[in-house]
């Protein structure tokens, strides 16, 4: 929350991660620290929102190297003017990335999105472009649409059509996001989506249910993915394919006087890869639902019960060793809140102890728990 330009805002955070996957005990340190300004005088030719932020990463016992340390500094500008109905928009990325290891080079990429908008009372529209420069490694340029048309029938019915893309930096934090449990052994290339286009369409028929109905297509250049050992090894790594994917789904929520809360939601995939290394779709997510029922008896209790099923799609060149099971969990949560900013609460994981994986190599455990509190200041 932005309270004046002259006093900017500030965020930070700091992670430890230890585990022993595979000797010797691997360990991540993370942080960042950032600002931001915002322009507050609403008359003003040229409105701006801008935000840096600088981030570090240490993986300690890699194969790669003993240590590795990453350090990033993302610096995003937001400018625009209001001209009537009609806004005129330029969007600035700019991504330096600087590591300790001569296995991986630094670098630093530029993205330009300028954009045109308008907005009347049943349409709202977005035309746009992405522009992303590299330097240092990998693609130098490339280009994708950023187009959003939004069309209100009344207040209860929404059509929406649109076409974005964009680069998806590939530092160690993704990494960490695809699967903690596998080794950097080079330098991979950042993910650029090329094209996400999808059609919504978005209805409240009566009060406190919406539900969503959309389908679409989506191009990744680069996708990154857990590769597979070829032989029994505790050992995988980190590989890039293109990737492409159609997707139909719906989604459906009812909130009963923020009583009761339910929620359904289903995704299906059809997955290609015009590569060679089929195993680029492994973990790939054929089809996903997900059901949620939240309920708060009483202001400071909240209780939520959800389910989530996950197929996954069956590559044709099969040579991995250990099978990939499908996603089937049950979850049961609870909070209790005892003053403003202090909570607790407890969590039931996997209440069907089912085997499966969400990393390759790395089966969940069974039935489990956990409790802590909170405190927000």
């Amino acid at each position: 929350n932005y309270i004046d330009v002259n006093d900017p805002t500030s965020e930070g955070a700091l992670g430890d991660t230890d585990f022993n996957y595979y000797v010797p005990r691997q360990r991540f340190t993370k942080g960042n620290f950032g600002l931001g300004f915002k322009s507050t005088d609403e008359t003003a030719r040229i409105l701006y929102d801008v935000t840096a932020q600088f981030m570090l990463y240490n993986r300690k016992n890699d194969i790669l190297d003993s240590e590795l340390k990453e350090y990033l500094m993302e610096t995003e500008a937001k400018l625009w003017t209001l001209l009537g109905d009609n806004r005129l928009g330029l969007d600035l990325n700019m991504h330096n990335r600087i590591l300790n290891s001569d296995s991986i080079k630094n670098y630093t990429t530029f993205d330009i999105n300028p954009y045109y908008g308008l907005e009347l009372d049943n349409l709202k529209l977005r035309l746009g472009a992405n522009i992303d420069l590299g330097f240092g490694y990998g693609e130098s340029f490339l280009i994708s649409p950023d187009i959003d048309i939004q069309y209100v029938f009344s207040d209860s019915y929404v059509l929406y059509a649109n076409a974005g893309g964009g680069r998806i930096s590939t530092d160690f934090r993704r990494f960490e996001t695809v699967s903690p449990y596998t080794f950097i052994g080079q330098r991979n290339r950042d993910t650029y989506e090329q094209l996400n286009a999808s059609l919504v369409f978005k209805a409240c028929p009566v009060p406190g249910l919406w539900f969503n109905i959309y389908g679409g297509y989506q191009k990744l250049k680069d996708d990154l993915y857990q590769a597979v050992p070829l032989e029994d090894s505790p050992i995988s790594y980190f590989a890039n394919e293109d990737t492409k994917n159609f997707y139909i789904a719906a989604k459906a929520n009812y909130n009963y006087k923020n009583i009761v809360e339910l929620g359904l939601s289903a995704i299906n995939r059809k997955w290609k890869t015009d590569g060679y290394n089929n195993n680029a779709l492994l973990f790939k997510p054929k089809m996903e639902f997900e059901a949620n029922v939240e309920v708060r008896p009483i202001e400071p209790l909240n209780v939520a019960i959800n389910y989530r099923l996950v197929t996954r799609e069956q590559p044709t060149a099969w040579v991995a060793k250990q099978p990939v099971n499908d996603i089937s969990n049950l979850s049961l949560k609870a909070s209790y809140s005892f003053l403003k900013n202090l909570s607790v609460y407890g969590l039931v994981d996997n209440l069907l102890n089912k085997k499966y994986h969400y990393y390759y190599g790395y089966p969940v455990q069974g039935i489990n728990f956990m409790a802590g509190f909170s405190f927000k200041f």
